[in-house]
């Protein structure tokens, strides 16, 4: 997202992730789907303690209409917006995502996350009225990509 920006955008991280760092502290409201979602994956949520504290506040399911807030996300999206990739990447944001997948198993290494380069090359961006739209494809996870809409009013 970081070379997208540099090599497409008007604005940095610190103002494309505004609004989602004003969403993760103030709050959304849950919504039907994410309760039915949550609901559905109760047991699996509850069986992680860090997990369970962020999805099932009080230990339950909330509730179609509730607000729920994410600080620790907004912390991180605020280090990202500071520092850029770099700070994903290299940081202490790492070094939790490295710790908690060696805990469960999981292979990847600081210096994997050091090492990794983005690849902007397969973005193609199709305007319409009103709306952005960035294509990514294929993705390196095998899927065949996501197409992610963008509120142009806001310049990104």
């Amino acid at each position: 997202w970081e070379q997208i920006l540099k090599g497409h955008g008007r604005f940095g991280f610190d103002r494309v992730l505004s609004f989602a760092i004003d969403a993760a502290e103030g709050g959304v409201p849950v919504a039907p789907r994410v309760q039915y979602d949550w609901a559905m994956a109760k047991a699996k949520l509850a069986a992680d303690p860090v997990t369970a504290k962020t999805y099932l506040p009080g230990g339950a399911v909330p509730n179609v209409g509730d607000v729920v807030r994410f600080p620790a996300l907004a912390a991180t999206l605020r280090k990202i917006a500071k520092g850029g990739a770099r700070a994903f990447y290299e940081g202490d944001i790492a070094d939790d995502i490295v710790a908690t997948l060696k805990a469960r198993g999981g292979l990847l290494t600081k210096e994997d996350f050091i090492a990794h380069r983005g690849d902007s090359a397969s973005v193609t961006f199709i305007s319409a009225p009103d709306i952005l739209r960035a294509v990514s494809s294929p993705q390196p996870n095998g899927t065949n990509g996501s197409i992610s809409p963008c509120n142009t009013s806001v310049g990104v």
